[in-house]
């Protein structure tokens, strides 16, 4: 009788927060490789929206778990956003000093 209560009481971890994690990873990966750059901007937001989707659905159901890997895709969401547009502003900057002179 035990066994039932351990099952019953075990925490499953968040689909959607495993989602943000791999997305968030994919998309700073991405904007390593020279080849598929900017398609890094798309994981990374999508990591972002899985992120914040799976935050909200482990504050409301105690028997989810992945706080931290939602949390942490977020950020590297976070991340590859913000790296991708300072990197196309500075393309935008270099491209217009190139035209000038």
């Amino acid at each position: 009788m035990e066994s039932n209560n351990l099952c019953n009481n075990q925490k499953r971890t968040d689909g959607m927060a495993i989602a943000s994690l791999v997305c968030g990873i994919v998309g700073l990966v991405f904007l390593f490789m020279p080849i598929v750059y900017g398609l890094g901007i798309i994981p990374a937001i999508l990591a972002i929206v899985f992120g914040n989707i799976s935050k909200g659905k482990i504050r409301k159901d105690p028997n989810l778990d992945g706080y931290g890997m939602a949390k942490a895709g977020f950020i590297c969401g976070v991340v590859g956003v913000v790296l991708v547009v300072i990197s196309l502003i500075g393309c935008g900057l270099l491209v217009g000093s190139l035209l000038e002179s």
